[in-house]
């Protein structure tokens, strides 16, 4: 038809083909990306929406201010929904990809981050109770098994953990403070 529209309420990453006649809308409260043909990811969620541009150019616009900001490769936009604002600036994080394509890329990252990011691509959770505020890890993890990433986590910070329900428990590590 005259367009291509999609709803979207959470992540999803995008890659699309250039269709001056018919162009790529994506839905998703009271924002709209428009885009002009290029890869890129969007997270959306009830506080606004957040878009990450890998390749081409993308456009955020917030309906009800008749608002908009354009993206280029490497740029980050979002839109706070309660505060009626958008924020820009460069992607600096490099595993922004992660939760779709399980590849980590961590250099000096604090274990707590190390975390969220693994929670997100697997569905086994990892968790802890314990003060890992100065661990911090130095590793690369392409699409591997949760157990392997765990084995090599415990390699690298000295940690020992448990198997769960849910997942795993981390229950020491050599970095812990207490």
């Amino acid at each position: 038809n005259k367009s291509r529209v999609v709803s979207l309420n959470g992540k999803a990453f995008f890659d699309i083909t250039r269709n001056e006649d018919a162009p790529f809308i994506i839905e998703s409260g009271s924002e709209r990306v428009r885009v002009l043909g290029t890869s890129f990811s969007v997270d959306t969620n009830d506080e606004g929406t957040k878009v990450i541009v890998a390749t081409g150019s993308v456009q955020l616009y917030a309906q009800e201010d008749d608002q908009s900001l354009r993206l280029s490769p490497g740029e980050v936009g979002s839109w706070n929904r309660q505060l009626l604002k958008f924020y820009h600036s460069q992607n600096e994080d490099k595993n922004f990809m992660s939760w779709a394509t399980g590849r980590f890329d961590f250099e000096d990252t604090n274990l707590r981050e190390v975390l969220v990011k693994l929670n997100e691509f697997y569905p086994d959770s990892i968790e802890t109770e314990l003060n890992i505020a100065s661990c911090s890890l130095t590793a690369t993890f392409n699409n591997q098994p949760l157990s392997e990433v765990m084995e090599e986590l415990s390699i690298a910070l000295g940690l020992k953990y448990k198997k769960t329900n849910s997942g795993y428990l981390i229950t020491e590590t050599a970095c812990t403070s207490r």
